[in-house]
């Protein structure tokens, strides 16, 4: 069965880059704290058992403020969690015990620098939503809701090693300086594949978040390379 990925609509393209637009999707999330291959591992592992059933059925809640949505992306605080968090159970099931739904597996993982680690995560099925996806019962993983939004993405195989994603990011970021781009934030480095399949079969890519689009001092097909793509091209590839 194919997995599910996100739809984007693809706005320009410029060689291995291309300018998306993105629906709102839902996200589980969790901060790790690490490099990003250590960090990426552990974030897997914790998300890999909220979608497995380490979670609990959502309870009606009747106030529509407890159904939150966010873009900060801020860690919470101990004492007082930013509006971005959906709460999870307080006391969590028995370890290595599922109590609660599974989760189709979707693709791809993301993670996204921030302080002394990374914010893993896993997009959530389109079909569910804050109000019928499961509670996570792992106390740091939070759900969230992430508005439309418009990326420069570049798509590169092989191995996910920091001197590769270091060398792909700087790519991505010298292109969107020829193409007076800015970044609205910190990118997400997202993997779509398994461990098991070959590097030359991977499919990663490095998502910046931009600003504003189209440019306002570059026009397409000028020394940037950017050639815009038809209006009705959307994909989940």
């Amino acid at each position: 069965m194919p997995t599910d990925k996100p739809r984007y609509e693809v706005l320009a393209r410029a060689g291995a880059i291309e300018v998306r637009r993105y629906a709102p999707i839902i996200v589980a999330e969790t901060f790790v704290e690490g490099e990003l291959g250590p960090a990426g591992s552990e974030g897997y592992r914790r998300l890999l058992s909220y979608i497995s059933g380490y979670n609990r059925a959502r309870r009606e809640i009747d106030c529509p403020g407890r159904l939150l949505k966010a873009e900060t992306g801020n860690r919470p605080a101990a004492a007082s969690p930013p509006t971005a968090f959906v709460p999870a159970a307080t006391t969590p099931a028995a370890a290595g015990t599922p109590a609660g739904e599974s989760i189709p597996m979707t693709a791809p993982m993301g993670q996204r620098p921030e302080g002394a680690g990374y914010w893993v995560s896993f997009v959530m099925p389109s079909t569910l939503s804050l109000v019928t996806l499961p509670q996570p019962s792992h106390p740091q993983i939070r759900l969230r809701e992430l508005a439309a939004r418009t990326v420069a993405v570049i798509r590169f195989r092989g191995w996910w090693r920091p001197r590769t994603v270091k060398r792909y990011r700087q790519e991505l970021e010298q292109w969107m300086r020829g193409a007076a781009l800015k970044a609205a934030g910190e990118p997400v480095y997202a993997r779509y594949n398994p461990p098991y399949v070959p590097p030359f079969m991977r499919r990663n890519e490095i998502l910046m978040p931009l600003v504003a689009w189209p440019p306002g001092t570059v026009a397409p097909g000028d020394a940037t390379g950017i050639e815009p793509a038809p209006a009705s091209i959307t994909a989940s590839r």
